[in-house]
């Protein structure tokens, strides 16, 4: 049994290896993007994405009560941020940045290993499994030069992979469409290793990780609105560059989803 749980799942490798953004298909999906903007049908279609229901009953809801609740004006303040201030943040800014939203809020011990104990971190993950893995591309923290670290949520901390980057070797992977992107000053990268969850949910395991990515990134981008941050919540990047730049293969490890963090341009 524990061996054909071992077994190479392949239709979800195969289904995010043919998801994945490189130079070569890079123009093709641009030019997709283009023709769809530009066709107005399309376009309606888009300013049309809800869904109705024909001869159903429709109760209405009361207003909430979003005037007396700190975390209903948060959530109805976040928006895509997609300009950004150079400013640094400080290694406390980052703390309290990942540490409410991602890090191990409860741990309990195990019933079938009692000297192991779980840890329970703010946001659901099939099975407690935690695929979900959180890297940091830093360009601009205080006192330190352009690094990439792996973020810890078990114990709040930084492993740092490499020192001493320029800003330009943490935005070669991504596409911005605004130069003013780049001045965000952290991208957050999420990775997911996807076997944690398929060994027992098989190939929905898959599906299960980029639920948990899309629980953490929305963490986030609430915590980054109550710290004055802002957030992008970002597509446009090379995978293989980001695979190289955070040492994983893009098999066993695959980069799912980035946050774009910085500083608010405001102004513009």
């Amino acid at each position: 049994m524990l061996k054909a749980l071992r077994q190479p799942i392949r239709e979800f490798e195969s289904f995010h290896e043919a998801t994945k953004l490189t130079r070569i298909n890079a123009i093709a999906f641009s030019q997709r993007v283009i023709s769809y903007m530009s066709t107005p049908r399309l376009v309606l279609e888009t300013l049309r994405n809800k869904k109705a229901f024909r001869n159903s009953e429709v109760q209405t809801l009361p207003a909430p009560e979003s005037d007396k609740k700190q975390f209903h004006k948060i959530m109805t303040r976040r928006a895509t941020q997609r300009r950004f201030l150079p400013t640094p943040l400080s290694l406390a800014d980052i703390s309290n940045l990942l540490e409410p939203a991602l890090g191990v809020q409860r741990r309990a011990n195990s019933t079938a290993h009692p000297k192991e104990s779980l840890g329970f971190r703010p946001y659901p993950s099939g099975g407690g499994l935690y695929p979900i893995e959180f890297y940091i591309l830093a360009k601009r923290v205080e006192g330190h030069a352009p690094f990439v670290a792996h973020y810890s949520p078990s114990n709040n901390s930084l492993t740092m992979l490499h020192r001493d980057l320029s800003p330009e070797a943490l935005d070669e992977p991504f596409i911005y469409t605004d130069a003013q992107q780049k001045n965000n000053a952290m991208v957050l990268v999420m990775t997911s290793l996807t076997e944690r969850s398929a060994t027992k949910y098989g190939d929905r395991g898959y599906r299960l990780a980029l639920i948990e990515a899309g629980h953490a990134a929305q963490n986030i981008c609430l915590n980054a609105e109550a710290m004055n941050l802002g957030t992008a919540a970002w597509a446009g990047f090379y995978d293989e560059d980001i695979e190289k730049l955070i040492g994983i293969d893009g098999v066993n490890e695959s980069v799912v989803h980035t946050l774009l963090i910085g500083h608010r341009n405001i102004s513009t």
